[in-house]
């Protein structure tokens, strides 16, 4: 006994880095059940049952004990309940063994089900409880085995077939047992592998999203300057030597643009680092310099109540990128820009009197699709809506913030 018990806790630091959730209690229940079952029919082919009624009645009293016990196997419960479940299991082992009646198979099993359920210091009392408790039933009961060899005689201990049933059953209940091990420590291997594959595959995404939010970052917070200011430069250096006047408000106006440019980048990392975020100040702003540098009337309604940090940039960056739709296509005059707030929503609507276009045919550039990330972000829909001579309508809905 003494050399299985070290084998088995031996595997203990093994067994308990199995995650607690990998053994559940209907599992664990029915390995209990497997090693009740075999400690009975192993006891009938060693001959257990064949000493007396009395034997026969006391081995099926504690197996049952065995068996009410394992509906009661404490996954997941305060450490003094586990501690009560096993207290009561060696128990039963040592009053077992006071009357000559050994369940080694069980024994075994309960070593290596206190790995998953507490930590190794306690795995290791457990196991010197084990110990202690068979050793000293094992001494207990000397004098009755012995008693027990006088009634029954030295012939039945020698009898060839009593060696080779003893011998058979412990060959099938030491196979089973590392079998059982076995099937354990592959399964665990083959999950700890899926588990690693899981976690490269998590962070290869999270690199994919954070490479792609980055991306939809400068292209919403730089785009629309930078197109503005390609504007501006074109037209200074079309009209350098014919209008030097007109040339030079285009370079002043260039210039403004990149300083709007580095307030975009501070901006944007501002709130990414969750600091506070003005969106009516900032779409005042965004609406401002677009008048500056184009020749559109645009009227504004937005009445929002404050919203997170974050949740404002998106709306930001959406009407951004929609502003710099219609000064790169649109060919509108007058552009309106409302924001409406309930109990239950908030809609944003951006309409353009510009050329319109086929939304069938519509392409799914870059920035159609930063705007449709940015809504799936807020749990809410993007719809555009154009007809071609009469403007386009872009229209985003979200559920209101739980917590502003």
């Amino acid at each position: 006994m003494e050399s299985n018990s070290i084998a088995v806790f031996l595997l203990c630091p093994m067994l308990s880095s199995i995650p607690t959730t990998f053994f559940s209690h209907k599992i664990l229940r029915r390995i209990d059940w497997l090693f009740i079952f075999l400690s009975l029919l192993l006891g009938i082919i060693g001959g257990s049952f064949s000493f007396s009624r009395a034997t026969t009645f006391q081995i099926l009293i504690f197996l049952g004990l065995f068996s009410l016990l394992s509906f009661f196997i404490p996954v997941g419960r305060p450490t003094w309940e586990k501690w009560t479940y096993l207290g009561l299991i060696i128990l039963v082992f040592t009053v077992a063994g006071t009357v000559n009646i050994a369940f080694h198979l069980m024994m075994y099993w309960t070593i290596a089900k206190s790995c998953f359920l507490l930590s190794r210091r306690d795995a290791i009392i457990t196991t010197i409880l084990i110990g202690t408790g068979y050793l000293l039933s094992a001494h207990w009961s000397g004098p009755q085995a012995l008693v027990l060899v006088a009634e029954k005689g030295i012939e039945r201990w020698l009898n060839p077939q009593y060696i080779f049933l003893n011998q058979l059953t412990f060959y099938i209940g030491a196979s089973v047992f590392t079998l059982l091990f076995a099937f354990i420590v592959m399964a665990e291997q083959v999950s700890r592998r899926q588990a690693e594959d899981l976690n490269n595959q998590v962070k290869t995404l999270a690199a994919t999203l954070e490479r792609t939010r980055i991306a939809r970052e400068i292209h919403d917070s730089l785009g629309h300057s930078l197109t503005t200011l390609d504007v501006q430069l074109e037209l200074a250096q079309r009209l350098y030597h014919q209008d030097p006047a007109i040339s030079q408000q285009s370079l002043h106006i260039a210039k403004q643009l990149t300083s709007q440019c580095l307030t975009e980048v501070r901006r944007s990392v501002q709130t990414m680092r969750g600091q506070a975020f003005d969106l009516k100040a900032a779409i005042a702003n965004l609406i401002d310099s677009t008048r500056q540098t184009q020749a559109l009337t645009i009227h504004m309604d937005i009445q929002l109540l404050p919203l997170p940090p974050q949740m404002g940039h998106q709306f930001y960056c959406i009407i951004q990128e929609g502003l710099t739709n219609v000064q790169k296509h649109a060919q509108a005059t007058v552009v309106t820009l409302t924001g409406k707030q309930d109990a239950d929503s908030i809609k944003v609507t951006l309409h353009d009197n510009g050329k319109g276009f086929n939304t069938h045919a519509m392409h799914d550039g870059f920035g159609l699709r930063g705007m449709q990330e940015r809504s799936k972000i807020l749990g809410g829909e993007l719809t555009i809506q154009s007809v071609l001579g009469q403007g386009t309508s872009l229209q985003i809905i979200i559920p209101c913030p739980m917590d502003r």
